[in-house]
């Protein structure tokens, strides 16, 4: 009956959170199991054409408690895949979606050559495979500071290198939640941008071949931290239920 309540209270107010029918008990490994069922994220993409919000939720209702995960920091988020931008050539691939990125090592000149990333899965380093040729003649190393410093938004230019030719990534430009790195490569052709509120880069895919020919990225909601979790827990627990009773 408790179920019923909050179902029809949620359906009035929010149509795009669920609520289970018949609720598993609440011990902590019970929370941590229904949490991965019903999430929830709060991002929007500017300068694009659409918008994406309550796509996970930070909280589930048991009854009239918030059931939150033990460490969401070392959780693996669901992602959505957006892009690529680039040219057609090249072969694809997806590195996935990971906890976080961690380092980018770009090889370039007159173009994006390759582009290599060293990701977080689960608390550990994740280097992936290069992707692009072996050409360029400079090299840029972008090391973020993990768990603390998130990417937040990709910006670049493509177009070919020489008249006639396939279209690739002639330049990017990454922006975290600290600093921006870049532009690294030729700023000449078609922009591209993907800024974010509240999201966060957690995977790249894309096209290459001798070079990188497109880019693409696996997106989700930037966490708060632990400490940030754990304080404002009160907070979104007595907001939760003057919404839902």
């Amino acid at each position: 009956m408790q179920s019923r309540i909050a179902r029809s209270s949620l359906e009035k107010r929010s149509t795009s959170v669920r609520v289970l029918d018949e609720p598993k008990p609440m011990d902590m490994k019970g929370c941590h199991q229904i949490f991965s069922e019903i999430q929830r994220v709060n991002f929007t993409l500017k300068n694009s054409t659409f918008k994406m919000q309550d796509f996970k939720i930070s909280w589930i209702v048991d009854s009239d408690e918030i059931c939150l995960p033990i460490d969401m920091e070392h959780e693996t988020p669901k992602a959505i895949v957006v892009g690529p931008w680039g040219g057609l050539g090249g072969a694809a691939w997806d590195d996935g979606s990971f906890t976080g990125v961690r380092e980018i090592t770009l090889v370039y000149g007159r173009c994006i050559d390759s582009m290599k990333v060293v990701y977080d899965k689960n608390g550990q380093p994740f280097p992936t495979p290069k992707h692009g040729g072996a050409g360029g003649s400079m090299t840029a190393e972008i090391k973020l500071q993990f768990p603390d410093e998130f990417l937040t938004s990709v910006s670049g230019y493509w177009y070919p290198v020489v008249h006639g030719g396939s279209p690739i990534i002639r330049s990017l430009t990454f922006k975290s939640n600290r600093s921006t790195f870049g532009p690294y490569g030729v700023e000449e052709g078609i922009p591209f941008s993907f800024p974010m509120e509240g999201g966060k880069i957690v995977g790249f895919k894309g096209k290459s071949g001798w070079y990188l020919d497109s880019i693409g990225f696996h997106i989700t909601q930037a966490h708060a931290t632990k400490s940030q979790q754990i304080k404002y827990y009160p907070v979104i627990q007595t907001r939760f239920r003057r919404m839902t009773f």
